[in-house]
């Protein structure tokens, strides 16, 4: 994790972003959970590269947050979603450690193609099929700029659009939790 921690420090990386399903998790949510499995999916879904990435990241005082498209708009309430589905798989897998720590931002674009949503959100044209939204409103929480912060995500078409607009990323493969070869991957073609 040390090489990994100083080759972000040599591209000037203050910020790392992190997708929530099939890359923090091992399985996918399908964007939420009935409350009455939220015990099974949360049993073993973590990834081991994750769970042992991100206190190695915050001490060494990175920021950390969490970019996904699991949204709670309109979700029943015997569903979990969003940033609470987010926030139930930290609490268990770490407790209260981080929660104050991590900003979480959890928007679906599909939901915010109508003039009436994404207005609501602030938004002056519906929002892009992809991570920017996300990424943008993190950056603007840390005062960072788009070549301080790597995305790290399984859909392939979010990482090419996050390097599009000037960030660094991350490719999680096998959609089951990043894996330290997704990382060395990544650092070997930057060589």
């Amino acid at each position: 994790m040390e090489n990994l921690i100083q080759s972000f420090r040599r591209r000037g990386v203050k910020a790392v972003v992190f997708d929530f399903d099939c890359t923090i998790t091992l399985k996918h949510s399908g964007g939420r959970v009935h409350n009455d499995k939220v015990d099974g999916f949360l049993e073993n879904n973590i990834s081991p590269c994750f769970k042992e990435l991100l206190p190695v990241l915050l001490a060494n005082s990175f920021g950390v947050g969490v970019a996904t498209f699991s949204d709670d708009f309109k979700v029943p309430s015997t569903y979990l979603a969003g940033e609470h589905l987010v926030r139930k798989h930290f609490e268990h897998f770490f407790g209260n450690r981080f929660t104050e720590q991590i900003p979480i931002i959890a928007a679906f674009p599909d939901v915010y193609q109508t003039e009436g949503n994404y207005k609501a959100i602030g938004l002056d044209r519906p929002m892009p099929q992809n991570k920017e939204y996300h990424l943008a409103l993190l950056c603007a929480r840390w005062n960072l700029r788009p070549h301080e912060v790597v995305l790290i995500d399984d859909d392939y078409s979010n990482v090419d659009a996050a390097m599009r607009h000037g960030y660094h990323a991350i490719f999680v493969r096998e959609r089951n939790g990043l894996r330290a070869v997704d990382i060395l991957e990544s650092e070997q073609g930057r060589k």
